[in-house]
């Protein structure tokens, strides 16, 4: 009996670390480039490079933090980062295999000339006001 249950022990022990292994961590923090204060409720997502489909993602914390658990991938993807009135902050990634620390991502404010009026942006997949999770339908 007693031996039984020490194979059970390692053999759940084996299993959930083989599951483990196989999602990985991206954590950075976002701040203004300007003034260096943290910016709240940006969001961070994977988007594919084949299709623009949404893989995974987050938000900063109230420090800018954010923490970002995925599963690994081995295709071509975006990082992205967007917050409402800066220029958004992306980077390509050709596989993503391992955990990575992006430190400190620094985003500039978009400022608009009044002399000339260009809309071109890209609009973030999913988008957080107060307590609702809004999607952007034409991004999935």
């Amino acid at each position: 009996m007693f031996k039984n249950f020490i194979y059970l022990v390692a053999l759940l022990f084996c299993t959930l670390s083989s599951f483990g292994q196989n999602s990985i961590s991206l954590k950075g923090k976002i701040i203004d480039k300007n003034t260096s204060v943290p910016l709240e409720s940006a969001t961070i997502y994977l988007k594919s490079a084949k299709d623009s489909t949404v893989i995974d993602y987050t938000i900063s914390d109230r420090n800018g933090n954010f923490l970002l658990e995925t599963k690994k991938i081995k295709t071509p993807i975006y990082f992205k980062v967007a917050f409402t009135s800066f220029a958004d902050y992306s980077e390509k990634i050709e596989q993503l295999q391992e955990n990575k620390d992006f430190g400190i991502i620094k985003l500039e404010e978009n400022i608009n000339t009044l002399s000339e009026l260009v809309i071109k942006a890209e609009t973030p997949p999913i988008t957080i006001k107060n307590d609702t999770l809004e999607f952007n339908a034409s991004s999935f």
